[in-house]
């Protein structure tokens, strides 16, 4: 009696392992770390603990179960008090955040923007936060609440006024190789958290329009209104152009400001496309202190050809940018497809195998039963 006895001639381990080493050296180009687990597991890789927060949320710590996008306090002039921040890391390890002191400025085309103070020094509203730590250390899924504490000058006037807490990642310490002369620029992104005072006592909102001058160099007309906040009000005006022509209805185009402070200016910008050409009396007004009080400024400007503008649109400037792709990001494109077509190449070494070997057992059964 015969005995059959089955032996594997398929190339698939040795194929397999090779692809496995393959693919290894392609992760290793890619500078990713790949850990295997068993199924139903995640494996993370953690960044070392002093590396600055990639992702964090912050906000004001008004308590439990309320939130705030920002600080309302209300302080008398030598006054002071305290606050928190409440920071949280959502990620799986642990990270730092820097924080420094800020103040509120009014932004060039109106909003609140929160400008760098050099370390050690305070300009402006940030001289009224105190004893905020420049640094954090968030544990992994930790909620942190930072306390800092605020303090009014004396002597200072009646009003609204705006201060801010800048969080950035923390900043690693640049290494630059032995014997070489390296120039680079770090660019961080920032959040800025309104810490906005009232100072008790009357209020006098006040907003002009300083001038309105007509841009005709960018395709279509543009009136460029600017608004100045003379008051001691946060304002948010809204409103907008009546350009005046003979026989014809009006030209009317409505504008809208966000957030102008105390001493600040900013520059609004009004595609007026469509508006009559020639010399036309234009009068531009702005609502502000909750709609009660208007700003009125009036002249002529010469109007150019009309332009066609989109329907039921003004003027829209269109900027085309073009990026560029980072190198190493085609070369891991690139071996990622190698991987793929020696992967393919494997798999049918592999079928070729089995259909051979089904061909042997077939053959050999033919033989027994002829014997």
């Amino acid at each position: 009696m015969s005995t059959l006895s089955a032996r594997s001639t398929s190339p698939a381990p040795r194929v397999l392992s090779l692809f496995a080493g393959f693919l290894g050296a392609l992760v290793a180009l890619a500078g990713v770390a790949v850990t295997v687990t068993a199924p139903g597991e995640v494996a993370v890789a953690a960044p070392m603990s002093d590396a600055g927060c990639l992702t964090v949320h912050v906000g004001p710590d008004v308590g439990p179960g309320k939130t705030a996008s920002y600080f309302q306090l209300r302080v008398a002039a030598g006054d002071s008090g305290a606050a928190a921040l409440l920071v949280a890391n959502p990620q799986g390890y642990t990270c730092r955040v820097d924080l420094d002191a800020s103040y509120g400025k009014t932004a060039t085309n109106s909003g609140d923007t929160y400008p760098v103070v050099p370390a050690g020094t305070c300009a402006r509203t940030s001289c009224w936060l105190k004893d905020l730590p420049g640094e954090v250390t968030l544990p992994a899924h930790a909620r942190v609440s930072v306390p800092f504490k605020i303090a009014v000058p004396v002597g200072v006037s009646p009003g609204e006024y705006l201060a801010g807490v800048l969080v950035r990642p923390a900043l690693q310490p640049a290494t630059a190789s032995p014997g070489h002369a390296e120039v680079g620029a770090v660019i961080r992104t920032s959040v800025g958290i309104g810490v906005a005072f009232v100072v008790p006592g009357p209020l006098k909102p006040l907003i002009t329009i300083p001038s309105v001058t007509l841009e005709v160099n960018g395709g279509a007309p543009l009136l460029e209104i600017v608004e100045h906040d003379g008051g001691n009000t946060w304002e948010h005006p809204a409103g907008g152009a009546v350009i005046s022509a003979t026989g014809v209805p009006p030209g009317r185009f409505g504008v809208s400001s966000s957030t102008v402070l105390p001493g600040g200016s900013a520059t609004l910008t009004l595609p007026v496309a469509g508006a009559p050409r020639g010399a036309r009396p234009t009068t531009v007004t702005l609502w502000y202190a909750h709609n009660t009080k208007k700003a009125i400024w009036a002249g002529v400007l010469s109007y150019p050809r009309s332009m066609a503008a989109p329907a039921g649109h003004g003027a829209t400037r269109v900027v085309i940018t073009t990026t560029r792709v980072p190198t190493w990001v085609v070369y891991v494109a690139v071996l990622l497809g190698a991987a793929v077509l020696v992967l393919v190449a494997a798999l049918a070494v592999i079928l070729r195998g089995r259909r051979r070997g089904h061909g042997d057992d077939d053959s050999g059964g033919r033989h027994l039963a002829r014997s």
